[in-house]
């Protein structure tokens, strides 16, 4: 028994990587992998190393890159939700208010 504050998932509700599109997961590894070139772009800052490569700057770029990715994705993925929720209604016809 649950309370109403907890609702109950089913194993085909929770949503797990396999189901998460396609941009999602890779806006998430492009993210991850901008930000350890970041890490690997400021380190040395502090032990006074200013000049870095080129290479190591360009890779920076892969974080916003990936976060933008992963928005739209995310955005995809919602509007498509909400399109097939519309569909599912459509179909069902309108439910009455009265009855």
């Amino acid at each position: 028994m649950s309370s109403s504050l907890t609702p109950d998932f089913t194993s085909e509700d929770r949503p797990t990587a396999a189901r998460r599109p396609w941009a999602v997961r890779l806006g998430f590894a492009l993210f991850a992998v901008g930000l350890v070139f970041l890490i690997l772009t400021v380190i040395p800052f502090f032990f006074d190393d200013h000049n870095r490569s080129l290479w190591l700057n360009l890779g920076c770029m892969l974080a916003p890159l990936g976060f933008v990715v992963a928005v739209i994705g995310v955005i995809r993925a919602g509007r498509a939700e909400q399109r097939a929720a519309w569909q599912a209604v459509n179909a069902a016809g309108t439910p009455s208010r009265l009855g």
